[in-house]
């Protein structure tokens, strides 16, 4: 790899660190907003794991026909709830990851300092393989509300499925 013989402007330089810092913030906020789905969903599967174990024998309580269902209609508005954040925070991350391509592009001697930029590519190319990586790890943030989201539906029918049937 080739590295550009000019030095980049101070100015540059100095904005292309702030636009890292703050890629890696809003990725810090985004991880952040994963992991409290994920734990929220957790503590709430296991209450609802266990209600439904305490009910194993008797599903024509009508506990049945309450907790249960009660904890999965928490589960299903927390994951709507986190998809409107989890997508608002790749929005953002993305945007700050736009204008450091831009800013890259406009000053090339900073391509060495990004990670996302080839020396040996033209340009006006995007770096493919780096976007691929990006996208590749962005997909379980952007999938996992779903994710949950079926789950919860499922289990929200499930106590009714049991009371009729059981």
């Amino acid at each position: 790899m080739t590295q550009p013989s000019t030095l980049p402007d101070n100015a540059d330089l100095e904005l292309f660190k702030f636009y890292r810092s703050e890629i890696r913030y809003q990725g810090t906020v985004l991880a952040n907003r994963v992991n409290t789905l994920i734990s929220a969903q957790s503590f709430l599967l296991i209450a609802y794991a266990t209600t439904l174990s305490g009910l194993l024998k008797n599903w024509q309580s009508p506990l049945t026909a309450l907790l249960p269902p009660a904890l999965a209609t928490i589960g299903v508005f927390l994951s709507l709830q986190a998809r409107s954040g989890i997508e608002a925070a790749l929005s953002v991350l993305d945007e700050w990851r736009c204008r450091q391509r831009n800013l890259v592009q406009q000053a090339p001697e900073l391509k060495r300092y990004d990670v996302l930029a080839y020396a040996d590519r033209p340009d006006d190319q995007e770096p493919v393989e780096g976007i691929k990586r990006f996208t590749a790890g962005a997909r379980f943030s952007k999938h996992a509300p779903a994710m949950f989201l079926v789950l919860w539906s499922y289990l929200l029918i499930l106590p009714f499925v049991m009371y009729l049937y059981g």
